[in-house]
């Protein structure tokens, strides 16, 4: 939900110790050695930029909206920011505040040091995460990290320098919720055109936000590296599930020998081009779907729709099409369209645990007379959330896509390899092709030479992510070694339901040993 945050200052810099200052001015950046070249100046920048170390505090003194509590299941954290470069091109310039929560280190005398998580997204809150992470983690991992999560830019509570307190993070990415209430599966030329011109006034919204422009992940992966050295670790130790790996990847590809350990979970490949990311999400999405309407004709006393799942999905849409009815999105009524409906019905397949409560829901938007209310419900509190503006814009920044005729050819072709989610997927991304700043690519022939072990982890039934990525950014990467989970479910991390020791203890000895041994035999999920 929407966040806000108070001014800091005041904090002191950190104490470097000879030998940490030592091994920066040692290990350098990859990702291009022409020091004359922008973009290597920027990745440089954020090496060498005055630091302060973050000034932990209770979460409700930091973020006093009350939003981020300092005791979760009894369990305590605190907040802090981290200030960091606006623009890395004008290092002494402009600021953001990046939010950060850490769940502290349960044995402080033997810590190892920070563990960064990165939740995906993009859009996600590293900050809403710490929680969901720590209770998926070893108890070892507990003791001897702080596992520390931040906001990247765009998101939760990161805010430019000195913003009002109830200043939004992006300041136009609310008013996706409204292009969001068109249809967004109306494949029909009419309904193209409609779309397009919807996708284009919001797009031009957003050409006076003062981060938007900065928020792509080339941004956020020196930001991480400044949140590094304000924290005081000497390498890196990081774990990214879902589009956390594309940041961890490009970090690893820019700061290869600043790496102690990472683990990146649920693969997005930034050597694909936005087009085969779009489709091949969409073909995930249809396949998560497909699984699901089999695992309710197998288990009817879980789904009431049973074996008339898809019938019952199809009959979902078609009657939001011919009539949707209204949503709230920040006490103003906007309608609960098809793409809406298709989005909160992809994100419940993620986990199979909320497999029971989706099919509820479609039931009853399905049945006669239809009630609503639970769809409507699951999508208020993803359009009141705010984070699908980050999700699409920083996709758009990081993979671009081609605008008018080529862009209707991107949506025919998702349509055609994923019938019941790839005009919806497409349309999420059409303000994409009104982008109206630069964009900012992640590079495509990432090697991340010189890194330590890199642990890569697919799960073969990934809904979201496909498999085939994971394999992908194994051959790329210099050094890799690729983790398999067999499950129907979105990352590894946990070990789904059961906890497989196989997924918590092997990822649990990489971290406090940063030994990676390879894996012999897939890790089976429930």
């Amino acid at each position: 939900m929407a966040r806000t945050r108070t001014r800091h200052g005041g904090r002191q810099a950190h104490p470097w110790t000879a030998a940490a200052v030592a091994a920066l001015l040692l290990t350098g950046c990859g990702g291009g050695s022409d020091d004359g070249d922008p973009a290597t100046r920027k990745n440089l920048a954020a090496t060498t930029v005055a630091v302060s170390a973050p000034d932990w505090r209770a979460c409700e003194t930091v973020f006093p909206d009350g939003t981020v509590p300092s005791l979760v299941d009894g369990e305590r954290y605190d907040c802090a920011v981290v200030r960091v470069p606006l623009d890395y091109a004008d290092p002494k310039g402009k600021t953001l505040d990046l939010a950060l929560r850490r769940r502290p280190a349960d044995d402080a005398r033997n810590r190892i040091g920070s563990l960064v998580i990165e939740p995906g997204g993009p859009g996600g809150s590293g900050v809403g995460a710490v929680p969901d992470f720590a209770g998926k983690l070893s108890a070892q991992v507990r003791q001897r990290f702080d596992i520390v999560g931040f906001d990247p830019r765009g998101v939760g509570h990161t805010r430019p320098t000195g913003s009002l307190p109830d200043a939004p993070a992006l300041r136009c990415g609310g008013a996706l919720a409204t292009y969001f209430a068109h249809d967004l599966g109306d494949t029909s030329a009419a309904g193209a055109k409609a779309l397009d011109a919807a996708a284009a006034s919001y797009a031009r919204t957003c050409r006076d936000d003062p981060v938007f422009p900065l928020m792509g992940t080339m941004n956020v992966v020196r930001d991480v590296e400044v949140l590094r050295r304000a924290m005081g670790d000497a390498r890196l130790t990081y774990l990214g599930v879902s589009y956390g790996t594309e940041v961890g990847i490009v970090y690893a590809d820019l700061y290869p020998s600043h790496i102690r350990a990472m683990i990146i979970d649920g693969v997005v490949n930034p050597a694909q081009s936005g087009t085969t990311i779009l489709v091949n999400q969409a073909v995930s999405w249809n396949r998560g779907l497909e699984r699901f309407f089999s695992w309710c004709a197998d288990n009817a006393e879980q789904c009431p729709i049973r074996d008339q799942a898809e019938g019952q999905f199809r009959e979902m849409l078609a009657r939001a099409h011919a009539a949707p009815v209204r949503m709230d999105y920040k006490g103003t009524p906007i309608p609960l369209s098809t793409g809406w409906l298709t989005l909160v019905s992809v994100l419940g397949i993620y986990e199979p645990a909320a497999y029971p409560s989706l099919a509820a829901a479609i039931g009853s938007a399905a049945q006669a007379p239809a009630d609503w209310d639970p769809m409507r419900e699951k999508a208020s509190g993803l359009a009141n959330s705010e984070s699908l503006g980050p999700a699409v814009w920083t996709t758009c920044m990081d993979q671009p896509l081609p605008q008018g005729a080529a862009f209707e050819d991107i949506v025919a072709q998702a349509a055609a390899a994923a019938p019941l989610t790839g005009a919806v997927q497409a349309n999420i991304n059409r303000p994409c092709a009104h982008l109206p700043v630069a964009p900012d690519p992640v590079p495509t022939n990432y090697r991340a030479q010189g890194s330590p072990p890199i642990m890569v982890w697919g799960t073969t039934g990934d809904p979201a992510t496909p498999f085939q990525s994971s394999r992908d950014v194994v051959a790329q990467l210099a050094n890799a070694s690729l983790f398999v989970f067999e499950a129907d479910q979105h990352v590894a991390m946990g070990g789904g339901p059961g906890r497989k020791a196989c997924v918590v203890d092997v990822q649990s000895d990489y971290l406090l040993t940063a030994t990676l041994v390879p894996q012999k035999n897939a890790c089976k999920g429930d």
